[in-house]
């Protein structure tokens, strides 16, 4: 598949079987949409999940004319006399990789649309068409290297007989030491994406994502090696929305000077790790819910309520010290106490006053990052959340 069809839904009809048992292949379809995800169904009475305990997911293979197909976490939700659907954690096109080959990926390639926008325009012109990509390389932890390749692209123009050029960068990671995908995600995929999201000011979607490790590399008789770099889909909805407003210019831009460059990434790859737990919120399409959401989210909104009593110790609600006096004062001496005590803290802002407070203090400008008029919109979504949580 191009790059262009990665982020499309699309459907793989062929045979299936667990790696260990190729011999009991089952026919099915493999289907991924953007907003659903990976899932495959059968469609014979014979069952893979035969034998299988109920506990553990399968490790499938797919071949579908002449394209191989491994099939990572698959977990059964439905069966029946005609067949069985799995819900697929990750899908590699390529190519038959064993349940270690998986857990040795070392490197990740990893494209956003318009992704382009992010980085300086280039000196570069139609006249250097033929020239070598631009790259930049960043050291963002030990053994961890984050290389982004800019390539020269046509565009096509209003004029019949114009023509023009754009950057398209292609965002990739290398490891020392390898590790499974799931890692990989969390430790570059995530960090990645939250740093184009900033730098564009609105959310992206990933258009193409690969990876390489010992599974795709081959060593001939002649030493020489050949390293193929195999498409990955998995569980994803994150993606602009269709009327999101496009900011004129970038909040942020790749320096092109190589040392800049290193500053820059080392820099917000140790931002990101630490916030990893507010920013891990948005995890839970990933790994299907398994992530205790609701906790997190009330530990995220009392780190914001005790960000604001931090910052402002003396703002107080001048609406609720005034309703509580009232209160008081209206009632017989003999319960005012107790009311006293019940209401001890109606003077304190709510959690919609204090995240407007803090929103309008940060720096830079809250507006500037989500879109002016989107943050009325962000915080009553927040709050919105919170109590759903906290008062169902």
């Amino acid at each position: 598949m191009t790059d262009e069809s990665w982020a499309r839904p699309f459907e793989v009809f062929g045979g299936w079987s667990e790696l260990s048992k190729p011999d009991r292949q089952v026919s099915g379809r493999l289907t991924c949409d953007p907003a659903r995800g990976l899932e495959l169904e059968t469609s014979d009475g014979r069952w893979l999940s035969a034998g299988v305990d109920f506990d553990n997911s399968l490790h499938l293979q797919g071949l579908s004319g002449r394209d191989r197909w491994t099939l990572v976490d698959c977990l059964l939700t439905q069966s029946s006399g005609t067949g069985e659907r799995y819900r697929v954690g990750y899908a590699l096109q390529g190519g038959w990789f064993d349940a270690d080959e998986v857990r040795l990926l070392d490197e990740i390639q990893v494209e956003f649309d318009d992704g382009w926008s992010a980085v300086a325009p280039s000196p570069r012109g139609p006249r250097h068409q033929g020239a070598h990509s631009v790259v930049l390389e960043a050291s963002v932890a030990p053994g961890v290297t984050v290389v982004v390749t800019s390539e020269l692209v046509p565009v096509a123009m209003d004029a019949p007989v114009s023509f023009g050029f754009r950057d398209r960068l292609r965002f990739g990671c290398r490891l020392e030491t390898p590790t499974t995908f799931r890692e990989l995600t969390r430790m570059f995929l995530e960090p990645m994406q939250d740093f184009v999201c900033l730098s564009l000011q609105r959310d992206v979607a990933v258009t193409f994502c690969g990876v390489a490790g010992d599974g795709t590399t081959e060593v001939s008789r002649g030493q020489r090696v050949r390293r193929e770099l195999i498409p990955v889909y998995w569980n994803r909805v994150r993606g602009k929305r269709p009327a999101e407003p496009r900011p004129v210019r970038p909040l942020l831009k790749l320096p092109a000077d190589p040392d800049a460059f290193d500053r820059l990434l080392s820099s917000w790859f140790d931002l990101h790790r630490s916030i990893e737990l507010p920013v891990d919120l948005r995890l839970v399409d990933l790994i299907d819910g398994f992530s205790f959401a609701d906790p997190k989210l009330l530990m995220a909104a009392q780190s914001l309520e005790a960000l604001h009593r931090r910052l402002h110790p003396d703002i107080v609600s001048a609406e609720g010290r005034a309703a509580r006096e009232a209160a008081l004062a209206a009632t017989d001496e003999s319960h005012r106490s107790t009311l006293q005590t019940l209401l001890a803290h109606a003077h304190e802002p709510t959690f919609r006053q204090r995240l407007r407070s803090l929103a309008e203090a940060a720096d830079p400008d809250f507006g500037q990052i989500i879109g002016a008029d989107n943050v009325k919109w962000a915080i009553g979504q927040l709050v919105d959340a919170r109590n759903a949580v906290t008062h169902w």
